[in-house]
């Protein structure tokens, strides 16, 4: 086996033995003394560890090999020496048809999944669009955007203390599920659900999120609305709760939870059916309402 905690997917596993493209890197290389993880020496090889929010995580070997990918013009494109972590422990939230994490943060190495387009390709525009800029910080340089209010239905909660910051307070992920908010904000919009569905919230089945509603054909799903700076990205209830069966009952959840101190993240549950842009020369972040079973 090329790992031995291998990830649950429907793929064929990848194994280096089979590649004939495929270097290990030294402990010595500037890839991997210029690694934003933890990295360490085995065998003369680099090793890395990385670890995310949703408590996904990856170990393994720092290699270089070369990935093909398909191209509009129908011919592969070949990018020869191409860094890639091949984990030998691996453990993550996504489902079985996902195979890794792509990075494509702002650093030299960066995570992300879905459809990718690049260049004029990659350009979100059109009817419905909002933008709002992003700035890049900490050390795995993540896109951190200011996140100003959430509303439930029209009652509006600012962002407040909590977060830490008022500029560049959240920053958006494609490979967390989950939205993570600090309590005191989490705790007042799930004040303003509980009393818009008008019931006392559940407990979740599996403990992982921090508040349910049972689940009836007339229950009233908020509309909510996150606000960003210059945009207003209006969620459909498919982005903020999840169903799930308990007790041959019904229930709802929510997709976002509170976490203790700063560190917002706001999760691809809530990206579900957007086109999101990142525009590099502008330094902006767009979203635009997308049934993306049609792309």
């Amino acid at each position: 086996m090329p790992c031995s905690q291998c990830y649950p997917q429907d793929a064929p596993l990848f194994n280096p033995l089979n590649s004939s493209t495929y270097e290990y890197l030294s402990c010595t290389s500037k890839q991997c003394e210029s690694f934003q993880g933890r990295t360490s020496c085995g065998n003369g090889k680099c090793t890395y560890s990385v670890a995310y929010q949703d408590k996904s995580y990856s170990e393994g070997n720092l290699a270089l090999d070369t990935v093909t990918l398909n191209s509009t013009s129908g011919q592969p494109v070949a990018l020869p020496k191409t860094i890639i972590g091949c984990g030998n422990r691996n453990n993550f939230t996504f489902g079985s048809e996902g195979t890794g994490i792509v990075g494509l943060g702002g650093g030299n190495d960066a995570a992300s999944s879905s459809k990718i387009n690049f260049g004029t390709n990659g350009v979100v525009s059109g009817p419905g669009v909002v933008s709002t800029p992003y700035i890049i910080k900490g050390p795995i340089a993540h896109y951190f955007l200011t996140l100003e209010a959430a509303s439930v239905g029209n009652q509006r909660i600012a962002a407040d203390g909590s977060f830490g910051t008022t500029e560049g307070n959240i920053f958006i992920d494609s490979g967390a599920a989950l939205t993570y908010l600090p309590q005191a904000f989490n705790s007042k919009l799930v004040s303003a659900v509980s009393s818009f569905v008008n019931t006392t919230p559940v407990a979740e089945p599996n403990g992982l999120l921090d508040a349910c509603y049972n689940y009836t054909p007339n229950f009233k799903f908020p509309v909510i609305t996150i606000h960003f700076r210059d945009a207003d990205v209006k969620l459909e209830p498919g982005n903020t709760f999840i169903g799930f069966s308990r007790d041959q009952r019904k229930i709802a959840c929510l997709t976002f939870k509170g976490i203790d101190g700063a560190g917002a993240i706001f999760g691809n549950w809530m990206q579900t059916n957007f086109l999101v842009g990142y525009d590099t020369e502008k330094r902006t972040v767009s979203f635009k309402p997308t049934d993306c079973t049609q792309k």
